[in-house]
């Protein structure tokens, strides 16, 4: 078998500036630059230009809908991309695996329109399998599982979920996200302490209104304290609504979208103490990042994010999932004693520092398509 292959990834989307994107473009870079070639096919029309143009820039095809992205079950988009112009495409090129993250409308539609591929399916969990999570995948995403030669899982508890949950019985490798890494050298503590970061899209799976029921009761007990959101999305309207509703429009600032790949390390460089508070979640890219730069989390025990951060070790502080009381709480903790943000921001980042390491992890993704590659476990339904 050569070891060499031809991936082509099939994506639902490549606008946001969010983990699955930033994900995927590690991927496809780390993929390329390690000899394989590499197509992207994706099934709307990006609303902005950024990742589009940084891939072309690697010299990596880039295929899109002409069809502005949706976010409902209806595939007639994809299909007419499929259809009209991705298909030829992808008969030509023969790639000799696919990889889709998320198992999208993108992935259902191609399979509907070839009903007997043959090329090895990988597929990436989106966010961690659940009834409160269900939304978040097709509706027929069970019905084609025996067509997904394998999975990767960024965490247990998203392994678990594809089991117990989707009840899939092919092979998951575990892989951790992948991140460009941190600085070369090690990071100083640096960053306002009474201002507070969070970096998330503005939709309500990531808790962003239970972010501000929390922070007004911060700003009663700090009125100098001043939350900055990082992110953008389709709810950014009902946020800012909501900000003034609660009397904290002063106190919120809506940073909006930032550079990807470099944007990160900017935004470290102002903040100490950083929030997670997502409803659900697998392991956010975002956090891995910042706790490379040496930043104090608090986070809710959603997902994944028990297994990045353990509050027994001193790494941040976990809350449940949707508990403003506790959220501000623990806020506060962080906010008024300086010295703790400063010892957790130590612990995380010596603790992400060993287990998060770009070329290991690329080298993981190709062992693993290499090796379905080897085993052709591509099924027909």
């Amino acid at each position: 078998m050569k070891d060499k292959l031809r991936i082509l990834f099939l994506e639902d989307f490549f606008s946001f500036l969010g983990g699955t994107e930033y994900n995927n473009y590690n991927l496809l870079t780390g993929l390329k630059q390690r000899g394989h070639e590499i197509m992207v096919c994706v099934g709307e029309k990006p609303s902005f230009d950024t990742w589009p143009s940084l891939i072309r820039e690697q010299g990596i095809p880039f295929y899109s809908s002409n069809q502005p992205y949706s976010d409902t079950p209806d595939r007639e988009a994809e299909r007419a991309f499929i259809k009209e112009q991705a298909g030829e495409l992808i008969r030509q090129w023969r790639p000799d695996l696919i990889f889709a993250h998320p198992p999208g409308k993108l992935l259902i539609a191609y399979l509907e329109c070839f009903p007997q591929n043959r090329t090895p399916i990988v597929a990436m969990e989106y966010t961690v399998p659940a009834e409160n999570t269900k939304r978040w995948y097709q509706p027929e995403l069970p019905e084609i599982l025996k067509r997904i030669a394998a999975f990767i899982a960024k965490c247990g508890a998203a392994e678990q979920g594809l089991r117990s949950f989707f009840g899939y019985d092919g092979p998951i490798y575990r892989i951790p996200n992948l991140v460009a890494g941190g600085p070369e050298t090690e990071p100083e503590l640096q960053g306002e302490l009474l201002s507070v970061g969070c970096v998330a899209r503005l939709s309500p799976e990531k808790g962003i209104g239970f972010l501000l029921g929390a922070w007004r009761s911060v700003t009663d007990a700090i009125p100098k304290a001043t939350l900055h959101l990082y992110g953008h999305g389709l709810y950014e309207a009902y946020y800012r609504s909501l900000s003034e509703f609660l009397e904290i429009r002063d106190r919120v600032i809506f940073e909006g979208t930032f550079p990807p790949v470099t944007g990160i390390a900017e935004i470290a460089k102002r903040h100490r103490v950083f929030v997670q508070p997502s409803l659900f979640e697998s392991v956010p890219n975002s956090m891995i990042e910042l706790m490379l730069r040496k930043k104090a989390f608090v986070a809710t025990r959603a997902g994944g994010i028990p297994e990045l951060l353990n509050p027994e070790k001193g790494e941040g502080i976990l809350i449940r999932p949707g508990s403003t009381e506790e959220l501000a709480e623990a806020l506060l903790t962080l906010l008024n004693d300086g010295e703790r943000a400063n010892q957790i921001a130590e612990t995380s980042y010596r603790s992400v520092l060993k287990r998060y390491d770009y070329q290991t992890t690329i080298r993981a993704y190709e062992s693993a398509f290499l090796d379905v590659v080897k085993r052709g476990r591509a099924t027909e339904l």
